[in-house]
């Protein structure tokens, strides 16, 4: 999600504000609706890398059957994973499901689940509603995991992880303003970093940029997802790759990536130049 928030969000309103680049007249983020509160919604992500995860939702959270994260199950082997999620604008543009969230969470569902990440660390940065954390969290093996925002999302995350108790004894949520110093109580070197739609208002270019070097060695996985939007974003890839090295992954579904591609949105492996 956005780390600047108040800058782009409407208190008033709930809704979250588009603005344009002087440069190039284009949007920096899609007009939301702001009735985006208090929902709930279940994301399910299959671990066939061809299917595309679905979304059940309803404005009405009482009246939807909340399944946990663990329950559903194929013959033999888990054909899917379930993340139950509180929806709500109200406090900021990441209350809601961005489609880099999607991309990302189907990728670690179809090709992190085999036991890669086991016994590994894992931060969520911009995590917004927590989504992409949870799932990794759940399925990757981590030994620890962290979704992290700023304070304006942390209600949202805790109601999120509480949502999907069983992840309590090892996620957990963090208070994290990229370009600040990263609170020791979340790691400084996770062995996982992972971004999804994180890349749209240039004044959190630069600091994200810096939480990134703070947060990982060249060993660090990262996995940087985004939708694009507009010009401006190929300057803050400048920046990324004076210190990074990045590239579209090569392992997910080839005819997924080639729809999610069409559809404005990258998946990058990153890391850390030596």
């Amino acid at each position: 999600m956005n780390p600047f928030a108040h800058l782009v969000h409407d208190e008033a309103t709930g809704a979250c504000i588009s603005e344009a680049d002087e440069d190039d007249g284009e949007q920096l983020v899609p007009d939301q609706r702001p009735s985006i509160i208090d929902q709930r919604a279940i994301v399910r992500y299959f671990k066939d890398g061809r299917k595309k995860p679905a979304i059940f939702q309803q404005d009405h959270p009482t009246s939807l059957a909340l399944d946990s994260i663990f329950a559903p199950v194929g013959d033999g082997d888990r054909a899917c994973y379930d993340v139950t999620l509180a929806l709500d604008v109200s406090k900021g543009c990441g209350g809601k499901i961005w489609p880099a969230a999607e991309v990302l969470g189907e990728y670690i569902a179809s090709q992190r689940s085999q036991g890669q990440w086991t016994g590994k660390t894992m931060v969520e940065l911009g995590a917004g509603t927590g989504l992409v954390g949870l799932l990794a969290a759940a399925i990757g093996q981590l030994k620890a995991s962290w979704i992290t925002d700023q304070e304006a999302m942390m209600d949202l995350m805790v109601k999120n992880l509480n949502l999907n108790g069983e992840l309590r004894q090892r996620c957990f949520v963090g208070e994290l303003s990229w370009g600040q110093p990263v609170p020791e109580s979340i790691p400084s070197n996770p062995d996982v970093l992972l971004l999804a739609d994180c890349v749209y208002l240039e004044v959190a270019f630069q600091p994200l940029i810096e939480t990134m070097l703070e947060m990982s060695t060249p060993s660090t996985e990262i996995l940087f997802c985004y939708q694009q939007r507009r010009k401006a974003d190929k300057r803050f890839f400048k920046l990324l790759q004076k210190h990074f090295i990045f590239k579209d992954v090569e392992d997910d579904d080839e005819a997924r990536r080639s729809i999610y591609n069409r559809e404005g949105t990258r998946l990058f492996i990153v890391h850390k130049k030596t």
